[in-house]
Parts: structure tokens; sequence; C-alpha cells
């Protein structure tokens, strides 16, 4: 991966996986979120960061990327639709602790990919996100190249 690419690699990620992506703080995952047509089972990979490169002679020989990573389902599997009316303990089970766990994963699987550490992970829910009620997990980590 180039310097500064953390973008690209997690596009590319998620384009091998099928997931949508979106690439933006929360106002943007709103607004693109919206422009998508999700089909059963789809999921949308969000994305954004905060570089903190170590700047030797001119040159950076450390970057480190502050992540906000989301993952969401608005439409499972099975063709059940995220609803207002779930109790939290319904999203857990059908669909919340997959997100998780699958967010967790793509973590390890993009830093794999890519030579970077991460560091500072941390993962939480939050449901009806965005003007489509999709419900996420929100991760924010530290990813250093």
């Amino acid at each position: 991966m180039e310097q500064y690419d953390i973008i690209g690699a997690i596009k590319a990620y998620a384009e091998s996986m099928k997931w949508h992506f979106i690439y933006g703080a929360d106002s943007m995952l709103n607004y693109e979120a919206g422009n998508i047509d999700f089909a059963v089972g789809d999921l949308v990979l969000g994305a954004t960061y905060v570089a903190r490169p170590s700047i030797t002679n001119g040159r950076a020989t450390e970057i480190e990327y502050e992540m906000l990573m989301t993952l969401g389902r608005k439409v499972d599997a099975d063709g059940t639709r995220a609803d207002l009316d779930e109790t939290l303990m319904q999203k857990h089970e059908a669909r919340l602790k997959e997100l998780v766990q699958m967010l967790s994963n793509a973590i390890g699987q993009i830093a794999c990919n890519n030579e970077l550490d991460v560091q500072n992970v941390r993962i939480e829910i939050r449901i009806n996100q965005t003007d489509e009620n999709i419900d996420m997990a929100y991760a924010t980590l530290t990813y250093i190249q």
C-alpha cells in the first residue's frame, strides 16, 4: 500500500467482499447510504481517518491512521429489514453480533493484506443509523504504516 492510501486499501477490501463502500464521516455516510439500493443481505462499509505522520528529513517514516470504520446491513440475508420496532436483543441476534464479528475480521484482514499494525480497537453498536435506519457496528482504531 502506498503512503496515505488507506482509503484505497479499505475500498479494495470492501469491493473484494462485494460490499458497498462509503468514504467520509457520518454526514457523508448518511447521504451516500440514501443513494444505495440495498438488496437482501447487502453490507455497507464506511471509513474515514486522520493521519499522523512521523516525518524525518522531509519524508514520512511512519503514519498512524486514526480510523472510524462502520459496517452495517439494512436487509438481513433472510429478507428481514432492520426495523425501529425491534428490541435491542432482537437486533443483536438478527444482525449486530454478526456485524461486530465481520467488522473485527475486516480490520484484521485489511491490516494483514497491507502490512499494517493495528492498535486501540474499540467496537460499539449503533442502531437505526442514517435516514435509512441501518443497524451498524462502529470501530475506532489506529492502523500504523
